[in-house]
């Protein structure tokens, strides 16, 4: 492998199926090669990203729902279904939802959750959810603040938003550029997005600490072999996404799990990836249909 794969893309690595894009923000992507949903699925069980960036999904949500019993969770962009699958397992109610048939095909291999082919915008209930789930996602929008709103609208008063998001606009290389990503985020403006757009932010914390230094330096000498170069998606994603050999594996196991700790006792300076969680204000919501209320009267 030409690529140092295990030090790259240490936040993001469903960045390419995870594409769950609204096509009035930003267009989609007809053209993404189904080939990667299936490279995607033989490669998630046996990385240490995507089982650290489970676990931390897992520690997070579980703060909050602590009797999953009869609770709803909508995961936006579910890919081929590697967190959904945990969702399933802790209880909650599941829907997964993403605009590529062919992700969901693998999905459906992986958990009995109730699956559905289309976008956010389109996508309509008659009860709103007790939570959301948006990981990896929301780079790739281009309205962000126009996304947050529309996953607002499918939550009930005080239901939860739980995200991941890569962290660090100085991390950014042309590796982003060719994954589809509009931008890295920071922890003050993803504070002001989730403000602005009805939440109250209850955490939010960096991931991926110890692998920064790694990422900015090694990501950088990748990010100059594939520019100029015209690189495939498909290409890209193996170099980034081949496991490592087993004891890089449990090296940077160890390290997640010692992060895991030490951000217990003090809050991470930096990180190559943001966990957010935030519930949806009661008044905004109220705010929300007294608006709509005074429309109808108007009308």
């Amino acid at each position: 492998m030409a690529y140092n794969n295990y030090t790259i893309g240490l936040h993001k690595t469903n960045h390419f199926f995870a594409k769950y894009l609204k096509p009035s923000l930003t267009q989609q992507l007809d053209d993404y090669p189904e080939a990667a949903f299936a490279l995607l699925f033989s490669l998630e069980d046996r990385h240490f990203w995507f089982q650290s960036r489970n676990r931390a999904i897992h520690q997070t949500i579980v703060r909050y729902f602590p009797n999953v019993k009869g609770k709803t969770f909508l995961e936006v962009g579910c890919g081929t279904g590697y967190v959904l699958s945990m969702l399933d397992r802790m209880g909650f109610r599941v829907t997964g939802l993403d605009m590529h048939e062919e992700a969901l095909r693998f999905a459906r291999k992986r958990t009995k959750a109730t699956l559905v082919c289309s976008t956010l915008d389109k996508h309509k209930v008659h009860v709103p959810y007790d939570a959301i789930g948006a990981f990896d996602v929301m780079e790739h929008v281009e309205n962000d603040r126009e996304f947050l709103t529309q996953c607002s609208s499918l939550l009930s008063p005080g239901g939860y938003i739980f995200l991941t998001v890569p962290a660090g606009m100085e991390l950014w290389t042309d590796i982003d550029r060719v994954s589809g990503h509009k931008r890295r985020y920071t922890r003050n403006n993803l504070l002001s997005l989730l403000t602005e757009a009805g939440f109250t932010v209850t955490d939010i914390r960096y991931f991926g600490f110890f692998q920064y230094v790694p990422y900015l330096f090694t990501k950088k000498i990748v990010s100059r072999r594939i520019h100029p170069k015209n690189i495939s998606e498909i290409a890209l994603i193996k170099a980034i996404l081949t496991p490592p050999p087993l004891i890089i594996h449990a090296i940077f196991m160890f390290l997640f799990r010692l992060e895991d700790l030490l951000s217990r006792v003090i809050p991470l300076p930096f990180g190559t990836s943001l966990i957010v969680s935030a519930y949806k204000n009661t008044r905004s919501h109220q705010v929300a249909l007294k608006n709509q209320d005074d429309k109808s009267k108007r009308k």
